[in-house]
């Protein structure tokens, strides 16, 4: 059985249209078994919009943080939507700590405007710490065999592509 954890922002309405599209492509994947997001799993089912004040509070931030790190724990590959636009401090520590669990990393990098389309700078941490790299293709999730896990390199995604 493969468990996926699904890594992603979601504080834009596009941001919850690429987890949708993801879970999909993932669900439809035969070598994909279990896909855990963790928006899916959010303690006391709190969400951004909380009137309860449980929303950012401690207890809602240590309980957050440990249910991720038991769910990257528990499973086997990290996929990770990275929107190159606006960075996600959470992701890069997610990605990190699969990265220190020694699980595989997809990172699949996607942008609301024409950001890819120019000349993109990846982190050499970012760049090192994933296994294999999709451009702009969430349905390509759809495809790959987390059963074999091939890798490739960022630069595979295209010339614009520069590891800094």
């Amino acid at each position: 059985m493969t468990k996926i954890y699904l890594a992603s922002s979601n504080f834009k309405p596009f941001h919850a249209d690429w987890i949708k599209r993801a879970k999909t492509a993932l669900t439809d994947n035969p070598t994909v078994d279990i896909v855990h997001n963790p928006w899916d799993h959010q303690y006391k089912n709190v969400s951004f919009d909380d009137t309860t004040g449980l929303f950012g509070s401690l207890e809602w931030q240590l309980k957050t943080y440990q249910n991720d790190k038991n769910a990257m724990g528990s499973s086997d590959i990290g996929v990770y939507l990275i929107d190159v636009d606006e960075q996600d401090e959470g992701l890069n520590m997610e990605l990190g700590f699969m990265t220190a669990l020694h699980k595989p990393n997809i990172l699949v990098f996607l942008s609301h405007s024409d950001t890819l389309d120019k000349e993109f700078h990846v982190n050499l941490m970012i760049a090192q710490a994933g296994t294999y790299f999709i451009h702009d293709d969430i349905e390509a999730l759809r495809d790959y065999d987390f059963s074999c896990v091939p890798s490739n390199l960022v630069e595979d995604m295209g010339d614009q592509f520069k590891v800094i």
